[in-house]
């Protein structure tokens, strides 16, 4: 009895680790980003040194709260794993906490509604403030997938400053003689998914339900080596299933191609990755590994998530995905490119530097921009609406906006009141809430939020559901219509009812 009580602990442990691997702390971009000079030409941004004490994650050894029936991590070596990649987080940088949670403080938020709460759609009011530190004894959540906050690569989006209006020397107003019409639709926004390796059976299930909804799957199985050959990642094995139910209902199957070996090391995966496109028959090398694997797999294209990289790379990454995409399309075959979210051209960091979207735009047939965990070091929005709408705006002026693929987080949070503990999905997010009655309220983003108290430590836990993913997606259909879809990261941790409510929308 004591084997089987260690083994569900691990599982439960492992399981919530991976619930942040779509939770990389990627940077929080604004409009006053300090530019990377001259980022076409000479980029120079210095490699990122994580101090060894810092590296390390701090992980509350608590069992219970947050458990996931449908774990396929009984496997000790698979658990590991899965936990190597999520080192690729601890390169986190510091925002400013002053506007981390409200990008748009000036925007008032209405009181909470009486009356019982409903998870479905609670009241729209003022998200909590931080309390002050406590010690934290034992609190209830899960293990804690992520290290001590690290610092952020960009400060958080600021309001602009509201100068003083100046009078109007003409103050009749004049017809624009060529106004601009609101963007139009020629298309409905698609929607798509990433696939995990790590919950394959319970993700194949959610496919199913889900067939008539979805239109293309991106399998999270493989990996790019550092002799650039494509493997599975450790104890993926390909997902036949999820491409048989995908192929049976018309949905397009893209392979995702991740560097994750350097994922527990961020300098020596970007120096790997660096090695492999410094040159151009490096280049063609790799682009002709590439087609060849996606021919011989039979995939509809592949989709690039190769999110460990130098800025200094930003032409050699954009050299091979213009050679990629030609041999892509040489045979017919789709190219997707995934990418950090930001605001001005050059974004600030590594990532994003390296990533110029007009020169990967032009090449790929779609770009996927990661627009979630906006709040990491205290509670927040994942994805808050104005800063959704600048990122896409933006977009729009670098990537024809048919191609542009907007990401949807599926999970949310858990804060106690020293730091974030644990990704919380939205089953998790049910539970906490039947066990600890909580009361659910809604922000001013329709993402919904709750605190609970456990021996005394208070938590507040954002999740998503179809409310939050309807608020975000309405947005897209009123302000972006002509965008050319949505991706969720990542299937089985969205509420299971948001695919048939998208889909309702656009109709």
């Amino acid at each position: 009895m004591e084997n089987q009580g260690s083994k569900k602990k691990l599982i439960i442990f492992a399981l919530l680790l991976f619930l942040a691997i779509g939770a990389g702390v990627y940077a929080i971009f604004s409009g006053d980003e300090k530019e990377v000079a001259q980022a076409d030409t000479d980029t120079t941004t210095e490699k990122v040194v994580i101090p060894e004490e810092e590296s390390k994650p701090v992980v509350e050894d608590i069992e219970g709260d947050l458990q996931e029936e449908d774990s396929e991590l009984s496997d000790p070596q698979k658990s590991q794993s899965v936990t190597s990649i999520l080192n690729h987080y601890n390169q986190s940088y510091k925002v400013d906490p002053e506007t981390l949670t409200n990008p748009d403080s000036t925007t008032p938020v209405p009181n909470p509604t009486p009356g019982t709460p409903n998870p479905e759609n609670p009241p729209v009011v003022d998200p909590p403030t931080n309390p002050d530190p406590t010690p934290n004894p034992d609190p209830d959540p899960t293990p804690n997938p992520d290290p001590d906050p690290k610092p952020d690569p960009d400060p958080d989006p600021k309001p602009d400053p509201d100068p003083d209006p100046k009078p109007d020397p003409d103050p009749d107003p004049k017809p624009d003689p060529d106004p601009k019409p609101d963007p139009q639709p020629t298309h409905k926004i698609k929607l798509t998914t990433w696939i995990p390796y790590w919950n394959e059976k319970a993700a194949n299930q959610v496919l199913e339900q889900n067939a008539k909804n979805i239109d293309e799957v991106n399998l999270f199985e493989y990996a790019l080596n550092k002799d650039g050959k494509i493997t599975f990642v450790d104890y993926a094995n390909g997902n036949k299933s999820a491409i048989e139910t995908a192929r049976k209902h018309g949905m397009k199957v893209i392979g995702t191609i991740a560097n994750v070996d350097g994922w527990a090391n961020y300098n020596e995966g970007a120096e790997i990755l660096h090695n492999l496109i410094n040159t151009p028959e490096k280049r063609e090398t790799l682009a002709t590994t590439i087609a060849t694997w996606a021919k011989k797999e039979n995939m509809d294209g592949v989709d690039l998530n190769l999110e460990v990289i130098f800025g200094k790379d930003r032409n050699n990454f954009s050299a091979f995905v213009e050679v990629l995409a030609n041999k892509l399309h040489a045979d017919k075959k789709i190219l997707s490119v995934t990418v950090y979210p930001k605001l001005n051209v050059n974004g600030g960091w590594n990532g994003p530097a390296a990533q110029d979207w007009k020169r990967l735009g032009k090449a790929a047939d779609q770009i996927k921009i990661m627009t979630y965990n906006y709040s990491m070091e205290k509670p927040g929005s994942q994805t808050p609406l104005n800063w959704l709408d600048k990122v896409v705006t933006f977009a729009k002026t670098q990537i024809p906006a048919e191609k542009i693929i907007v990401g949807l987080p599926g999970y949310g949070y858990v804060w106690s009141e020293k730091n974030r503990i644990s990704g919380l999905p939205y089953k998790s997010a049910m539970n906490l809430i039947e066990k600890y009655n909580a009361k659910v309220q809604r922000n001013k983003d329709g993402e919904p939020y709750f605190t609970y108290t456990k021996d005394g430590q208070k938590y507040t836990a954002y999740y998503q559901d179809k409310i939050s993913w309807e608020k975000k997606y309405d947005l897209l259909l009123k302000k972006h219509p002509d965008v050319g879809g949505i991706v969720n990261w990542v299937l089985t941790q969205e509420d299971p009812s948001s695919w048939a409510h998208l889909k309702s929308m656009q109709k």
